[in-house]
């Protein structure tokens, strides 16, 4: 039945070719006419015997036209018939394609053991599939000695450490955290590479991570803090948007280095994987502020960050922020619990210029939307590389001003989450 319907699809095709070669052959001498007459322009199909000829009278060829004049005589000779085209070959038993190298499927090898059964070659059955010689003789003889067409067991490249030595990997990392895979490797004395060693971790559920600097609490500090979460847990976004976010921060000339830790998943804060904050030198002390409108003032300074000018600070840069943020209406100023903050200096320059100020917990950087627009600001800062201290502060202020709204607007609204995530966490870290 098959080599029937391929007889069939060739006369078709066949007496298709016969019916459509004089158009192909008007259309061949076409092209070649355009291509060689140097008078390709007035070079056309002549009605008459629909062939590209020099149309010398009207529509029709010197041929047709004297055909016509005497009424009788032939104009062209037919067209050769078309030679028959060689049949196609029959096709193969499966869809695999010929010179395919993948492996032969379930189904395949199945059909290799059941043709070898009923008594066809191997170089029959290989052409059937089509696959080579020596796959056909892998899988009869396979089947044969057990059985089973399945891929044998691979055992792929041996472990080169045991399980003791795993262990004493895991152990050490635990044990020290603040290493990476090459310091465990040579404290070991272990003949494996850092990869390895790397492994060995992962498998142990110690990733390597940058670690992360945190504050340490004690017990006083939590209970503040869910106080915080609890007593502005009504507080909208629009409550928010009406408070003055401040802080001071360091920037150095230099960026500073990474840190990394081996630490399971999700003890990014836990206190055993964190680093204190570092003292660093060549830097400048940038004060600022924001609310959810825009950004605010902000002063640079270099030397030692008191009381009395903390007050200048906010004599000089708070009060002209607050009053382009906020022209009429009540507003509040949140700052952490650093020592020039809580002074009695500060506290007195509060209470006579009326400033509303938000009872912060202490150690709570997390609850401090600033501290994000200064990872934000140093991030830009760090990318231009400045090589002098004047470098460093005119990118600074250029940085500064070049702040998104966008930015500011988020940082503002994420305090309700914020506090919800401090009381969720039962007072520890809020993932900010």
């Amino acid at each position: 039945m098959i080599h029937k319907g391929v007889e069939t699809t060739t006369d078709a095709v066949h007496s298709c070719i016969r019916a459509c070669s004089s158009a192909v052959y008007a259309q061949v001498e076409l092209t070649r006419c355009r291509l060689l007459s140097p008078r390709a322009a007035v070079c056309q199909t002549c009605v008459g015997c629909d062939r590209c000829r020099l149309l010398t009278h009207g529509r029709k060829c010197r041929e047709c036209h004297t055909y016509d004049a005497n009424a009788g005589r032939v104009r062209h000779p037919p067209l050769p018939p078309s030679p028959p085209p060689s049949p196609s070959p029959p096709p193969t038993l499966f869809s695999r394609p010929l010179g395919c190298l993948d492996p032969l499927s379930p189904e395949l090898r199945a059909a290799v053991v059941t043709l070898a059964a009923e008594g066809h070659g191997r170089n029959e059955i290989a052409s059937m599939l089509p696959c080579s010689r020596p796959t056909v003789t892998q899988w009869t003889h396979r089947w044969r000695d057990e059985r089973s067409l399945q891929d044998a067991e691979r055992s792929g490249r041996p472990r080169c450490t045991d399980d003791a030595t795993d262990e004493a990997i895991a152990d050490f990392a635990e044990e020290k955290k603040f290493v990476t895979p090459k310091q465990i490797a040579a404290e070991l004395a272990l003949p494996v590479s850092d990869d390895t060693v790397r492994r060995r971790l992962d498998e142990a559920s110690l990733h390597g991570r940058v670690a992360r600097a945190a504050p340490m609490w004690i017990p006083t500090h939590i209970r503040k803090r869910i106080s915080f979460a609890g007593g502005y847990a009504r507080w909208t976004e629009a409550d928010w948007e009406r408070v003055i976010f401040s802080d001071e921060t360091h920037v150095e000339l230099s960026p500073t280095g990474q840190i990394w830790v081996q630490r399971p998943v999700g003890a990014e804060y836990d206190p055993q994987y964190v680093i204190p904050r570092r003292l660093h030198s060549e830097r400048v002390t940038l004060w600022g502020c924001f609310c959810a409108r825009e950004i605010g003032q902000a002063e640079i300074f270099v030397g030692e960050f008191d009381a009395s000018k903390y007050v200048d600070v906010l004599q000089h840069n708070l009060l002209p922020a607050a009053r382009s943020f906020f022209p009429s209406g009540q507003w509040w100023f949140q700052q952490d619990n650093a020592p020039q903050h809580t002074s009695r200096a500060a506290q007195r320059w509060f209470h006579n210029n009326g400033v509303d100020c938000i009872d912060f917990p202490p150690l709570s950087p997390d609850l401090n939307p600033i501290e994000n627009m200064w990872a934000d600001l140093k991030r830009r800062v760090e990318q231009r590389r400045a090589r002098t201290m004047e470098e460093l502060e005119q990118h600074l202020k250029e940085e500064w001003e070049a702040t998104s709204p966008t930015l500011l607007a988020s940082l503002a609204h994420s305090m309700p989450a914020r506090l919800a995530a401090v009381r969720a966490n039962e007072g520890h870290y809020a993932g900010y």
